[in-house]
């Protein structure tokens, strides 16, 4: 897609003009881009979605790479456009890194790549462009500076390129499915199919490309703001997720199983085989769940939290706020076993339901 030096400098501008008339945050990547001379920093606009941290994934790479062939966003499985360096790797000097590459069916020439350190080790001419994103301990992507560009070689180099030959093979051998853009690309019809979906099925569509990560977390959103209505008043769904956010405390117990059992096929099957369950735990014990078994996946009757040291006064201040007055502090009993050994106090608030229109 990209041709030059010049080229370059203008997307760049492109893409500070984007983010400001967006509001979206920018993040500066290394671009290796097919005939240009060097590599460069630019700035790539992101667009996170419900997420608090900006992700490698999160990266808005239009302007920079041809991913997306058509007039509209194409279904790519993102596994076959980018390759990931953990912050583990022997050179990755503490960080992450992410490459992208571009998917041009007839993409150009990359000369860049051969001026680069042991690029003879090589095999082959390397074609279309590349983005590499800098990503902390915690995921979160960060800016790349001029001290960086030796490793961004020694990534792209030595990590990267044969995952990347690989993965580019793969995507031009795969035959498109007939009429799946048009299924996919249409928000209304892909949020209602995601609504008959599984866990894992959502979370496959995230992987797609942005427009999929954002159904996909908006669907998973609006699962746990249902899972919540008992516990949490519908206006206060937003504030409660700050306070998550802000105190670090993690849902737990019968609502976080919940919500990854809801359309569970293994689930629903529990239902036709209950009139076998009397027969079939005489012959087989505990070959099939019982009803009562079922409602363990299926019901919650408490919302459960785990919070850091020191933050628990925070949650229980927000739980108070919206109704839950009385708070007994459990010291006879543990009242999750898994967190024996893990936890050191356990508190219980209620709420007068009688008088709760939630």
């Amino acid at each position: 897609m990209l041709s030059n030096d010049a080229h370059v400098a203008r997307l760049t501008r492109d893409a500070l003009i984007v983010a400001k008339r967006e509001n979206l945050s920018t993040v500066a990547c290394a671009l290796i881009a097919s005939n240009c001379t060097n590599t460069h920093i630019v700035p790539v606009p992101v667009d996170r979605g419900f997420e608090s941290l900006t992700r490698p994934i999160d990266i808005d790479l239009d302007l920079y790479l041809d991913i997306f062939h058509d007039r509209e966003p194409s279904v790519v499985d993102l596994d076959e456009i980018m390759h990931e360096i953990p912050t583990t790797s022997a050179f990755a000097a503490s960080y992450g890194w992410t490459v992208f590459m571009s998917t041009h069916r007839t993409p150009n020439l990359n000369t860049l790549v051969t001026t680069f350190p042991r690029s003879g080790l090589i095999a082959g001419p390397v074609y279309g462009s590349f983005i590499v994103v800098k990503s902390s301990q915690s995921g979160a992507a960060v800016d790349v500076v001029e001290g960086d560009l030796s490793i961004v070689k020694d990534v792209l180099v030595d990590r990267a390129l044969v995952v990347i030959a690989r993965a580019k093979a793969a995507f031009r051998s795969s035959p498109p499915i007939p009429k799946a853009n048009f299924v996919f690309n249409m928000s209304e019809m892909l949020s209602c199919i995601l609504q008959y979906c599984d866990h894992s099925t959502v979370m496959s569509i995230s992987r797609l490309n942005r427009h999929g990560r954002l159904h996909a977390q908006s669907e998973i959103r609006l699962r746990v703001r249902l899972l919540l209505l008992p516990f949490v008043p519908k206006a206060a769904f937003a504030s409660f997720m700050d306070m998550l956010n802000d105190t670090g405390a993690v849902i737990m117990g019968s609502v976080a199983r919940h919500l990854f059992t809801i359309n569970s096929i293994f689930i629903e099957d529990l239902k036709s085989l209950s009139f076998l369950s009397t027969f079939l735990l005489a012959v087989v014990p505990y070959a099939v769940m019982t009803g009562a078994h079922r409602e363990l996946y299926t019901s919650c009757a408490d919302l459960n939290l785990a919070v850091p040291p020191g933050r628990h006064y925070a949650c229980i201040a927000w739980f108070t706020e919206h109704g839950y007055s009385s708070w007994t502090a459990l010291e006879d009993r543990k009242p999750i076993s898994g967190l024996a050994h893990v936890a050191n106090s356990y508190t219980c608030g209620h709420k007068d339901i009688a008088q709760s229109k939630y």
